[in-house]
């Protein structure tokens, strides 16, 4: 066994069984079908194979305004504290594995899991089924597409798709250069036509109706509906 794999095994077979309370906000959702403050999935391999579980002498907390829907587990610390920080919403089947941070405002659709001990910034976006492999660190204000398989470290303000998740650099866009429609309204002014649109026009009034009374009044009998944008 490597030093690394002996010391697990070590602190799994001594660590503490208490643990103090989840510190859960009056104002959070929590749907019946979730599981807030379980053990996480935490195990040392001894000498002989067999494996020896980790105790989970941490606890939860969730800040003001969160919302967990169903059927999402949020497992509590080895030390210290798993942290659902305020305002973040969490969609159906979602995990959270022990000991991770998550900030303010962050958005997680179904399916999403969260591997143990990863920070989330603030403003984050989370389409369905990421993954975020465990100690990985994520900024503030990224978006991860559908299915995205995060392996490494993410900056503020990235865009990630992808298994392995890869960043979508921002190019310039050229937008299509549209001359603007220029009409001329005759007199009398154009808040008169409008008064005069329910004067004249018979019940219902429709898009078409209106671009034919417009090109009366206008002179400009040839417009479409689209040309009026209507």
């Amino acid at each position: 066994m490597t030093d690394k794999e002996l010391a697990r095994l070590e602190f799994a077979k001594n660590s503490l069984h208490d643990r103090p309370q989840d510190k859960i906000h009056e104002s959070v959702t929590i749907e019946q079908s979730a599981r807030i403050g379980k053990d996480g999935f935490g195990f040392a391999r001894d000498v002989d194979g067999t494996l020896v579980k980790v105790n989970h002498a941490g606890n939860v907390v969730i800040e003001k305004n969160v919302e967990i829907r169903a059927f999402v587990t949020v497992d509590r610390a080895v030390n210290g504290n798993t942290i659902i920080g305020q305002g973040t919403k969490i969609d159906h089947h979602c995990h959270i594995a022990h000991n991770v941070k998550i900030g303010k405002w962050n958005t997680l659709a179904n399916g999403t899991v969260i591997e143990g001990s990863c920070e989330v910034g603030d403003f984050n976006t989370f389409g369905a089924n990421v993954v975020v492999q465990r100690k990985v660190k994520i900024g503030s204000n990224c978006k991860f597409g559908s299915g995205a398989v995060v392996t490494k470290d993410v900056p503020d303000n990235s865009i990630m798709v992808g298994n392995p998740a890869r960043k979508l650099e921002k190019k310039n866009v050229i937008w299509p250069i549209v001359e603007p429609m220029t009409v001329t309204v005759t007199e009398p002014s154009l808040k008169e036509w409008v008064n005069r649109v329910n004067e004249d026009i018979e019940k219902p009034v429709t898009p078409e109706k209106l671009v034919e009374h417009w090109g009366k009044w206008t002179g400009q009998e040839n417009q479409t509906h689209d040309d009026l944008a209507l």
